[in-house]
């Protein structure tokens, strides 16, 4: 029996942006769906309160299988928000495991910082780094700029899939931070080095 329907096809929620741009370009008819989920594939129909004449949907089992598959074919938009949700889960077990709350208002907020800080780190530091080096990326050391911008905000050198939402928040803050800064005319050294004084 199939899972109720959740997810309208082409009205992913706004975290689901990306994936949903990526459909709207690459899946426009039946055939496209088909040929990852399976020649037996169907839309079911739903109802909303947007569309309230049947619209094409897919099921929460459905879309779990679908952004399955485009995470395994190199889809980064699939990728994030599946490295998101496993972080979730674990997150939710360990809780679990040792008698942490973590409540639906705390689960919401993890994730959300968690899709944050893909969406908007590294399109901020790497499109003005990118624009520093006049476009040329090899003249980057990437791996260097990111910790020293961690370090800068005194926050661990691990990867950010091991934080928890708290360390996440306060880098998302810096970030956005930083991103002004640089939109306000300020240098990268000079915008790191204000984020410094206020860490």
């Amino acid at each position: 029996m199939k899972s109720k329907p959740l997810f309208p096809a082409l009205e992913l929620r706004s975290s689901l942006y990306a994936i949903r741009s990526f459909l709207i370009r690459h899946f426009q008819t039946l055939k496209d769906f088909k040929a990852l989920l399976g020649k037996d594939f169907q839309f079911s129909k739903l109802k909303t309160k947007l569309n309230p004449k049947p619209i094409n949907a897919l099921t929460l089992t459905e879309f779990e299988q679908l952004v399955t598959k485009l995470d395994r074919n190199g889809n980064k938009a699939a990728q994030d928000f599946r490295d998101s949700l496993i972080g979730l889960s674990l997150h939710q077990l360990f809780c679990d495991a040792f008698g942490i709350k973590f409540e639906k208002e705390e689960r919401q907020q993890y994730l959300a910082q968690r899709m944050q800080h893909r969406q908007h780190f590294h399109p901020y530091l790497t499109r003005w780094l990118k624009h520093d080096a006049g476009g040329d990326n090899k003249v980057v050391n990437w791996g260097w700029e990111v910790n020293h911008f961690k370090k800068a905000c005194k926050l661990p050198l691990t990867g950010v899939d091991t934080w928890d939402y708290n360390l996440l928040q306060i880098l998302n803050r810096a970030e956005s931070g930083y991103n002004m800064l640089r939109i306000a005319g300020l240098k990268h050294d000079d915008a790191v080095a204000v984020i410094r004084t206020q860490h």
